[in-house]
């Protein structure tokens, strides 16, 4: 899902622009006209057209060739040079390149209406924020400055004076940065990724060449003309590299705009956003290895207003989103709802001042510990746009926002922080200087700085028979003698994840066709790191001996823990191991002996905090690799040839040549990093084990949807401008 911000305002002011600019040599009825016959010393009258298109519809890409062929023809026009530099600070990953051109209109002619304003806005996205400070409070008093821009300069300043409160904190120590780079990141728009738990999978939104239908006008007809809209496409991970990605398949993807916002924490189960009724927020359940039809969630998350980003807690009953609806506390505003009942949310609640601003606030991502929540927001002291920020929860009450700081913030849009349950990395995307165009997509190293979350994670693959199953893995919190959650295994890898915060102690129960199977007891009371354990089951007590146990992940859990102790001997007294309670008392076994307080780490608005924590716990270049876990093989089993499986994966799609070229002006550019296409992995299937044949189980086909008629407008309203 894409935010595309100041729409409305950058395409007033280009036209703007070029009423100002004709009206030095036209009367009011040609400049209605837009008739550039006389122009700028004869300028060519179906270039200055065909760029001021382009122009309206924000695809400055297109519009900069043809004024920077104008530029070179008449390098006296002062116009000329404005324009170009203008289509450069509208494409953030070639910013550095406008300066130049404005410079030189404001050297020529800096009479010239908008000039200060567009000299501070040159410099305010390039860091150079004092200056920038100075010509935007020119432009305040100007006459020469455009209304609709009186409004947005206060503002500036106010994001000039954070950044250099942030810059001047920066410490490089803070954060590894990396675009993930191609195959993955591209010229056109990769967005909101959507990493798997065990990082070795990805979807995340695209929005170019590759998209379904092709470029597309705002009725949804074809025109060469148009835009692209956006689709769900998916990336594994192989070792420390992404491999080609293609579009998600299924029936998620169509002529529309498709966009991924978030998925369950099982990987079962993918929440969309669709711009129907005014945009609204689907979900799309895994059936085998195909996605099936999206449906609208149930109960009162969406709205007749727009609904357009959602992150969903690890025990799946509490999601938090974004909307515009009324009663907010101004522009959009993050909510959260409840699951009553079967996929039917309610008791949608605001998160309050503390979260929320009269500016927009977007894009939130609720941690696997259910206490960390990251979001985006142009208000608090952002440094421009869109900046992340986290909140922590105290007693159940999100505490002030921290401003995650530089890199990953910048005077443009970063958006959609999304961070791995061990906090060792986190991905986001972000339109930059630097970047292959567009939005990109990107790596943190540290996810988290200081402390990370006390948190267990256990995943593996379950079997029926020798065969993967879909089973239901029931979850109940014994401390509160609540219900905790349920999580499914995949029909057809078998595999299962469960996310289990620090606290409580846990029974898990294995269900098979709605029959207990196997009784796992997990107690994390008194956990303080995070663990990871894999633990494959069958499920069969004809083929598990130890069926009945219900301490293997005890011991998995106990023996991770004892790993992580002797790797930091320190911390060994902050560590305590707890045998399973057999007869599943809510209150753990005390325990008598002294243990030491583990060391609070504190985060405060200063961020110079920041500074101490990342000094006391990140080595300098600090690197972390994620496990990348490979499907087991099972030994075939000396029974009855099962039946065959329906449902085969559809064969991935070749990836399009890019075809499209872009005149550019002789620049400096950024260095780019290529990265080699590591070569595909072809497998080969292993031989069908042997077991005896089980009931037939009726599989349910979802109808097809047919998307009924609607404006396009993107995961944000794009305004339309008459040309």
């Amino acid at each position: 899902m894409k935010c595309w911000a100041n729409r409305k305002s950058i395409a007033y002011f280009f036209l703007l622009v070029l009423v100002c600019i004709s009206g030095s040599a036209l009367s009011q009825d040609s400049i209605k006209t837009f008739e550039t016959k006389f122009i700028m010393g004869g300028g060519e009258p179906e270039l200055l057209e065909e760029a001021e298109w382009f122009m309206g519809i924000q695809d400055y890409k297109r519009a900069l060739p043809i004024y920077i062929k104008l530029y070179r023809r008449y390098p006296g026009v002062p116009e000329y040079a404005f324009l170009t530099g203008m289509c450069y600070l509208n494409m953030p990953d070639q910013q550095e390149n406008a300066i130049p051109y404005i410079e030189e209109a404001y050297k020529q002619k800096p009479s010239m209406r908008d000039m200060e304003y567009a000299l501070g806005k040159a410099y305010f996205v390039n860091y150079r924020f004092d200056e920038a400070v100075n010509h935007l409070k020119l432009a305040l008093e100007s006459k020469k400055t455009s209304g609709i821009f009186i409004d947005e300069i206060p503002r500036l300043i106010t994001h000039c004076k954070n950044g250099i409160e942030i810059m001047a904190e920066y410490d490089e120590r803070w954060y590894k940065l990396t675009n993930i780079g191609a195959p993955i990141n591209t010229e056109f728009e990769e967005y909101v990724p959507l990493v798997a738990f065990d990082a070795s999978s990805m979807i995340y939104t695209y929005r170019g060449k590759r998209s379904t239908g092709g470029m597309r006008n705002t009725y949804g007809e074809l025109d060469p003309e148009g835009m692209y809209f956006e689709d769900i496409f998916t990336s594994n991970r192989l070792g420390d590299k992404w491999l080609e990605p293609d579009e998600i398949g299924g029936l998620l993807n169509s002529n529309w705009h498709d966009a991924a916002i978030a998925v369950s924490p099982d990987g079962q189960r993918l929440f969309v956003y669709k711009d129907l009724k005014g945009g609204d927020i689907y979900v799309s359940k895994l059936k085998r290895r195909r996605w099936g039809a999206p449906v609208q969630l149930e109960g009162d998350i969406n709205s007749k207003y727009w609904e357009g980003h959602a992150s969903i807690s690890v025990d799946g009953n509490t999601i938090y989103f974004s909307s515009d609806r009324p009663g907010g506390l101004g522009g959009r505003d993050i909510y959260k709802a409840t699951l009553k009942d079967y996929d039917e949310w309610g008791d949608v609640e605001n998160l309050g001042s503390k979260i929320n601003t009269e500016f927009d606030d977007d894009s939130p991502f609720i941690h696997a510990n259910g206490e960390l929540l990251y979001f985006s927001s142009k208000g608090h002291n952002s440094m421009g746009g869109y900046d992340v920020f986290f909140s922590k929860s105290d007693n159940d009450k999100w505490q002030k926002p921290i401003n995650i700081g530089h890199p990953v913030n910048t005077p443009n849009d970063d958006l959609y922080y999304m961070v791995t349950p061990s906090g060792e990395k986190a991905y986001f995307s972000s339109a930059r200087q630097g970047g292959q165009g567009g939005q990109d997509l990107y790596e943190v190293v540290p996810g988290i700085l200081g402390e990370k979350p006390a948190l267990t994670v256990v995943k593996g693959m379950l079997t029926y028979n020798g065969r993967n199953t879909d089973a239901e893995i029931k979850v109940a919190n014994m401390t509160s003698n609540e219900s905790y959650g349920s999580y499914n295994s995949n029909e057809t890898s078998g595999n299962y994840l469960i996310a289990l915060p620090h606290g409580s102690a846990y029974k898990l129960e294995y269900m098979v066709k709605g029959n207990v199977v196997k009784t796992e007891l997990v107690n994390l009371t008194d956990l303080a790191d995070y663990v990871e354990v894999v633990e494959d089951f069958e499920l069969s007590s004809k083929r598990n001996s130890d069926i009945d146990r219900t301490d293997i992940l005890q011991e998995k859990i106990n023996g991770r823990i004892m790993e992580i102790a002797a790797m930091e001997p320190d911390l060994i007294e902050e560590i305590a191991m707890v045998e399973p309670d057999p007869e599943l008392v809510s209150e753990p076994e005390p325990n008598n002996s002294p243990e030491e307080e583990p060391e609070e780490v504190i985060v405060t608005e200063e961020i110079t905090e920041k500074k101490k924590i990342v000094t006391d716990r990140v080595p300098e270049e600090q690197e972390t690799t994620d496990t990348v876990v490979k499907p087991r093989e099972m030994s075939p089993p000396d029974t009855a040839e099962p039946e065959e499986l329906p449902g085969e994966p559809e064969p991935l799609k070749p990836e399009s040549e890019y075809d499209w070229a872009l005149v550019t002006v002789e620049q400096p550019k950024p260095e780019t990093t290529t990265e080699l296409e590591p070569a595909p992995v072809e497998t080969e299937p292993g031989p069908e084990p042997e077991v005896e044949p089980e009931p037939e189980v009726k599989v349910e086909t979802e109808p097809a949807v047919e998307p009924e008629p609607l404006e396009p407008i993107g995961v944000v309203a794009e305004p339309e401008v008459e040309p």
